[in-house]
């Protein structure tokens, strides 16, 4: 799997810092040490500069996504779907611009997204017309 940055070398974990504001994924047989992997890397991580954002188990759907997003970054989830996605993507937005701080979405055992959960975390990586992504995205399974 390669950055999709400037620096195309593969990321390992705990070799260096994830990439910046990009996606990625780590694959691996159950019981291979993905979490694990990310658990280390994420203690060098520069916490000042990055918010983490760890959901363990996506069954939660779209809706627990983005209420996930918005509890951790502070903020009191919307009740509808409708206002609560525009909630998350200013919540990202807001941490990223205002705060100076890198959100990074972890989502574990990622294999068991659908579609429908997967476009949704695609859509919070469009940011400004697509010139910027508000997070860096690290998905597990």
């Amino acid at each position: 799997m390669a950055d999709q940055g400037s620096d195309r070398r593969p990321y390992r974990p705990g070799t260096r810092a994830p990439p910046r504001r990009s996606a990625l994924s780590i694959t691996g047989e159950v019981g291979a040490g993905k979490t694990v992997a990310v658990r280390a890397a994420l203690s060098g991580l520069d916490h000042p500069r990055h918010t983490v954002i760890y959901l363990p188990n996506p069954a939660v759907g779209v809706a627990g996504i983005h209420h996930a997003i918005v509890t951790s970054l502070g903020g009191v989830p919307r009740p509808h779907k409708s206002t609560l996605i525009p909630q998350a993507a200013d919540a990202l937005a807001t941490e990223h611009a205002e705060r100076g701080r890198i959100p990074v979405l972890i989502i574990d055992e990622a294999h068991l997204l659908d579609h429908e959960q997967l476009e949704a975390v695609r859509m919070l990586t469009n940011h400004d017309m697509d010139a910027t992504s508000p997070l860096a995205c690290l998905l597990i399974g």
